[in-house]
């Protein structure tokens, strides 16, 4: 796991699991999205990202996913509905999933790689 926020009653999770790049998306576990990059990662140092479109127009609305790795389009999604307000009391993790697994892995699924860095940007 890369990063996670939240546990198996709600959340979100990016990971890399058979050469590939998976953002989960857990909602409240009423429904779960996963979304796959649509090129296996290649070796050495990666630049990986993850944006998310809001619709916008209230809480709990939808939004497109679009997966990026080293700055080339690499795969995208649709959520139709997102959590209106919180995720369950669960942490917000990085390198690993404590806690209960946000996505249909064991927790804590730690990433084997080196994380580097990263960089969270929020918009409007």
């Amino acid at each position: 796991v890369l990063v996670a926020m939240g546990g198996r009653v709600g959340g979100y999770s990016l990971f890399v699991r058979g050469g590939r790049l998976h953002y989960w998306y857990n909602l409240l576990g009423l429904a779960q999205t996963c979304i796959s990059s649509t090129v296996s990662l290649p070796t050495g140092r990666v630049q990986v990202a993850l944006e998310f479109a809001y619709d916008g127009g209230g809480q709990g609305k939808g939004g497109t996913v679009r997966l990026a790795i080293d700055g080339a389009p690499a795969g995208e999604g649709r959520l139709e509905r997102t959590v209106p307000r919180i995720f369950a009391r669960e942490t917000f993790d990085v390198g690993m999933d404590l806690n209960s697994p946000v996505a249909d892995y064991a927790a804590p699924f730690p990433f084997s790689g080196t994380l580097e860095r990263l960089d969270v940007e929020l918009g409007q």
